[in-house]
């Protein structure tokens, strides 16, 4: 036993890296650690009989990779990514309805990935004996996910009493989207946000959008922004989620005009897109620390060249200087707090200091090689903590995409979502809920397109061993479905595994292959409830785009 061990450890310790288009076949003892270089490409291959199937795992280890099953004819099957950066596993599996060889195709996420290494092991490689009684058993688990789902749900179109109770119990809950541009994410957004305030008592409204921006959205809404051309610039300035912002922002004036009293209060999570925060950090500094007003000056272009790309998800990338520089002006500017109130404005300190901290949230994420930094997600945490901290006492509902608003226990510091640092601080005082979908449109920007346009595009209806595979039985059209932070351990095994769901981000190619539009998640896990819907149609396509020139690589 020992010594078979020894030769398997070196067998798989002397592999070589594959080249070229060579495809080395697997076996059902197949388990291989080799390099993949820059740019290479690695291919494996499997004869499967009809009916059997396989499943596999490539573990990352320091390189982002993709997994792709392909046919006979080489058309892609199946690609595989998993939001894990560079490090973990990308789980594979292959079902073959008749005898058919498939490849397998391992190759780094882009030409910018650097050279790193992956184990390649097969798991499991089934008869079809074996494989037809793994899929009935995963039937009856699914039915069971199901089942358990039916009884904490409602329709949606009939009854919110699902989501009151969910809402009741925290202080801060979150409405995610699986898609950015979907209409009916919008729509039931604002209907669900309108009963929050109507009904029960929330007061803060935070979205994953500009804080600079939505800061002056905000005193639009009390009344005290008279300029429309300000205010439609601010709505109109992106396009993710315009339509619902623009009638959130109509609803919500029209709100305060009638409650003086009992404001509700917009709020930007998102530090970048921060234009309208740069004049008064520049006109602070002229006036109190004209002795770094150069130096500033070099900071607020770099801040301002990566801030633009924001509109048009580019090259966002800061330089670290510039990154240490605005991190020894915000403790120059705490430091000096007491006075600078005293000599100069109030509203303008105030301002400048926000800009101020936000610019320095913006370089943080943003610097590649500063060394101690948080992520973006940290930032717009403690953006909204902000925010409550100001006013206490309000309930706040924020806005954000699925992977935000998630509440995953078991993420490292780096790659923890908003969601999970909410559910860190407040346990179970936030509530996640998901908006998913089971088939249809959405719009989003084609990556890497010289013209930053923006495209439809339909995914099919999903198959069955997905998280929307099991909705759609819970009951007929939309539906909705919370349960207890507590209890969500007691729920069946099914909803506490990984699954995949609907993942669309803000960009996505058309004709892209379904598979890559799913993302593993733990449904009662990371989440307190879900909003499903069995077809989405697209959202509004704007054809007012900035026209902003691609950055030079830094």
């Amino acid at each position: 036993m020992r010594c078979s061990l020894v030769a398997t450890v070196v067998a798989v310790l002397l592999v070589p890296p594959l080249t070229g288009q060579t495809a080395r076949p697997l076996s059902p003892e197949t388990r291989i650690d080799t390099l993949l270089g820059r740019g290479a490409v690695h291919y494996y291959v499997a004869d499967l009989g009809g009916g059997s199937s396989l499943a596999l795992t490539v573990t990352q280890q320091g390189v982002d990779v993709v997994v792709e099953v392909l046919d006979s004819r080489d058309s892609v099957l199946q690609s595989i990514d998993s939001p894990n950066g560079r490090n973990g596993p990308e789980p594979v599996e292959i079902f073959a309805s008749r005898r058919s060889r498939y490849r397998i195709r391992v190759r780094p996420f882009d030409d910018r990935e650097p050279e790193g290494r992956y184990t390649l092991a097969v798991s499991a490689w089934r008869d079809a004996h074996a494989t037809t009684a793994l899929l009935a058993g995963r039937k009856l688990a699914r039915d069971s996910a199901s089942a358990w789902l039916r009884a904490h749900s409602a329709s949606l179109d009939s009854s919110l009493a699902p989501f009151e109770a969910l809402a009741r119990r925290v202080n801060v809950i979150g409405l995610g989207e699986a898609t950015h541009g979907s209409r009916e994410f919008g729509d039931v957004r604002l209907r669900l946000t309108r009963h929050l305030v109507e009904r029960l008592g929330y007061r803060i409204i935070a979205i994953e959008n500009s804080a600079s921006r939505l800061a002056l959205l905000d005193r639009y809404t009390r009344g005290q922004v008279t300029s429309q051309d300000s205010v439609t610039r601010v709505i109109e300035s992106g396009w993710i989620g315009r339509r619902a912002l623009r009638e959130l922002a109509r609803w919500l004036r029209q709100w305060n005009a009638a409650h003086p009293t009992d404001v509700v209060e917009l709020v930007g999570l998102d530090p970048q897109d921060g234009e309208l925060a740069r004049r008064d950090l520049r006109l602070l500094i002229t006036r109190a620390y004209p002795e770094v007003l150069a130096r500033y000056g070099a900071v607020e272009r770099e801040i301002a060249a990566a801030d633009s790309q924001t509109w048009v998800f580019g090259n966002s990338n800061v330089d670290s200087s510039a990154r240490h520089f605005l991190q020894e002006l915000n403790a120059r500017l705490n430091a000096d707090l007491p006075l600078l109130r005293r000599l100069f404005d109030s509203s303008l300190v105030a301002s400048a200091v926000r800009a101020a901290r936000e610019f320095f949230q913006f370089a943080d994420f943003n610097a590649s090689d500063a060394g101690w930094q948080r992520s973006r997600d940290w930032h717009m945490t403690s953006n909204l903590f902000d925010a409550m901290d100001r006013r206490p006492g309000p309930k706040a509902v924020y806005w954000a995409h699925n992977a935000h608003v998630a509440a995953p226990p078991d993420r490292s510091p780096g790659s923890r979502p908003m969601g999970a640092w909410l559910r860190e601080a407040l346990g179970c005082d936030y509530g996640a809920v998901a908006l998913a979908f089971d088939a249809g449109g959405f719009v989003a920007q084609i990556p890497n397109d010289l013209e930053d346009d923006l495209a439809v595009s339909t995914l099919p209806v999903a198959p069955d061993e997905t998280i929307e595979g099991v909705l759609r039985t819970v009951r007929p059209g939309a539906t909705i479905a919370t349960w207890r932070c507590e209890d969500r351990a007691a729920a069946p095994s099914w909803l506490l595994q990984p699954q995949r769901m609907h993942w669309v981000g803000a960009l996505y190619r058309p004709g892209t292959n379904p598979s890559e539009s799913f993302r593993p998640f733990r449904l009662t896990y990371d989440f307190d409830g879900v909003v499903f819907f069995p077809r989405v149609a697209a959202d509004d396509v704007f054809t007012d785009r900035p026209r902003i020139p691609a950055r030079a690589p830094r």
